[in-house]
């Protein structure tokens, strides 16, 4: 029992550190409720793409910092146009590969 309130804890720190929910700066109360509300968001999201997207890779376990660095930091080219947006990424990055099997599996039904 213990254990799992340590795991707990640790996974608030996570949420905490990884995704700046310490950002509670604001004099007004719904303006520090917003930034923890979209923290929150962006820790279950964060969990989504540990579950479904990289499982069986080397950042299946990782911290949302290492994620956030591999994977969502990446440089890209936005042009958009009337009916579309495109994304034109990087060729050749040390993440390409676990992305590419991330997107692959997202894609899926």
């Amino acid at each position: 029992m213990y254990c799992q309130r340590g795991e707990a804890e640790n996974r608030i720190k996570e949420a905490q550190i990884g995704l700046f929910a310490t950002r509670t700066s604001c004099h007004v109360l719904r303006s520090n409720q917003l930034r923890m509300l979209l923290a929150a968001l962006g820790y279950v999201l964060i969990e989504r793409l540990r579950a479904l997207a990289l499982q069986g890779t080397e950042l299946a376990t990782a911290q949302v910092a290492t994620l956030r660095i591999k994977l969502l930091k990446v440089a890209a080219v936005v042009t958009r146009n009337t009916r579309r947006i495109r994304l034109y990424l990087a060729s050749h990055w040390p993440s390409a590969p676990i992305f590419a099997h991330a997107m692959g599996q997202l894609r899926s039904p």
